[in-house]
């Protein structure tokens, strides 16, 4: 209804984030503890996918409202959550359920490619050459740090946090070089950004 009928692969592009984090949602919340967690992440979750819906029905029925550069930082924003939430949630499937690191992994693999496919595509909304390796260099690095970090004595929420950060850098990094914008002052802001962010995790964390 959204996208109308002519657009058909638009749907199936704009469809990865909802769908993910609908699904990103439910797994993150078997592994809380808290009630008021319970509650909580359903509403926010819920606010975000409303906003993004928002945003892509303004795309075609009201383009005097619509910004694309606001529309790519929202599903930028979403997708980074999804890695954190499934990352997690993989994270709490192997270690507490028994799931297969290697089954984990290339569902990783396969989340990651989805969501760098959407967040580079609507860069322009389409793919330019130069933007097609990304798609599958950056699930391939994703995938080798999410291997390394299972076996770190830290939580799962850590974990996905670092998998969330480290997505949130090479996409970054792959975007602004895409625009032709790359710098060392961007490598310097996503470096900074990160590393106070990781910092600030790991040094109040609790490690088993």
């Amino acid at each position: 209804i959204l996208v109308g009928k002519r657009n058909r692969k638009e749907f199936f592009i704009f469809s990865v984030t909802p769908t993910l984090l609908v699904i990103s949602q439910f797994c993150l919340m078997l592994f809380f503890e808290s009630t008021w967690l319970v509650i909580l992440a359903p509403a926010v979750y819920n606010s975000l996918l409303g906003m993004y819906l928002e945003n892509m029905h303004a795309r075609y029925y009201r383009q005097e409202k619509f910004q694309d550069y606001s529309f790519g930082n929202i599903s930028g924003f979403l997708n980074i959550l999804i890695i954190f939430s499934f990352s997690t949630a993989i994270y709490g499937f192997v270690r507490f359920l028994g799931f297969e690191v290697w089954i984990g992994t290339m569902i990783i693999l396969g989340i990651v490619f989805f969501c760098a496919l959407e967040n580079i595509w609507m860069i322009h909304y389409r793919f330019a050459d130069t933007a097609r390796s990304y798609i599958f260099v950056i699930p391939l690095i994703l995938l080798e740090f999410f291997w390394i970090l299972n076996f770190l004595p830290s939580s799962i929420f850590v974990d996905g946090f670092i998998m969330a950060i480290l997505y949130y850098v090479f996409i970054g990094f792959a975007r602004n070089q895409i625009l032709g914008i790359f710098s060392k002052r961007i490598i310097a802001r996503y470096c900074i950004i990160s590393i106070l962010a990781a910092s600030l995790v790991l040094l109040t964390a609790k490690w088993a």
